[in-house]
């Protein structure tokens, strides 16, 4: 992404990213950019399975398994993006602590720019493992199951859950709304 006759530029476009096996790196894969396809990958032991990033549209993330015994170990993660059309279909997510943790995904968006359908999620923290949604927008969640992780949209809009089984000993949708003022602080998306 750069500055080019004095506007940004996407300059990554039309990659497809398949059949990699990436164990023990801090970020597994990163995505941002226009036209890309991350389907049937292993990603093992990373902080981070994949992080969306800055802009972009028409991704596809498609039957990735991110696996990791890391104490704080992410799945899908996002901050400060903004990014249109993009899917999670399949795959299975296994970390240690969030397996999706999108905080500011798409803040300012009015309609569904992101859509996960039929992805397990699994959670190894079982107190805090979440599927978390920080002052995101339009996400939407369908046809998935998480065992041992709660839904939570916090001080987000236009989200949609539907057709999805959690499994205890933590399951469950929370629908919470801070102030700014009240919102802890701290490191960022350190709750």
């Amino acid at each position: 992404y750069w500055l080019v006759n004095g506007g940004p530029t996407q300059l990554n476009y039309n990659f497809d990213v398949s059949d990699n096996q990436i164990i023990g790196y801090a970020g597994g894969i990163i995505v941002s950019g226009n036209n890309i396809n991350v389907v049937d990958n292993v990603i093992s032991e990373s902080s981070s399975g994949i992080t969306l990033r800055e802009e972009g549209e028409n991704i596809v993330l498609k039957n990735n398994v991110i696996e990791s015994s890391e104490p704080g170990s992410k799945g899908y993660t996002a901050v400060l993006t903004d990014m249109k059309n993009v899917s999670i279909i399949g795959g299975r997510v296994d970390v240690g602590f969030r397996p999706i943790q999108f905080d500011r995904f798409n803040q300012n968006a009015m309609s569904t720019e992101l859509v996960i359908d039929a992805v397990s999620f699994k959670a190894k923290n079982a107190i805090n493992g979440q599927l978390w949604i920080s002052g995101s927008n339009g996400v939407t969640i369908k046809n998935s199951a998480g065992e041992g992780v709660r839904t939570s949209f916090i001080n987000s809009s236009t989200g949609t859950l539907e057709n999805n089984v959690g499994t205890l000993p933590r399951a469950g949708i929370d629908l919470e709304s801070f102030r700014e003022r009240d919102r802890p602080t701290g490191e960022l998306l350190q709750w």
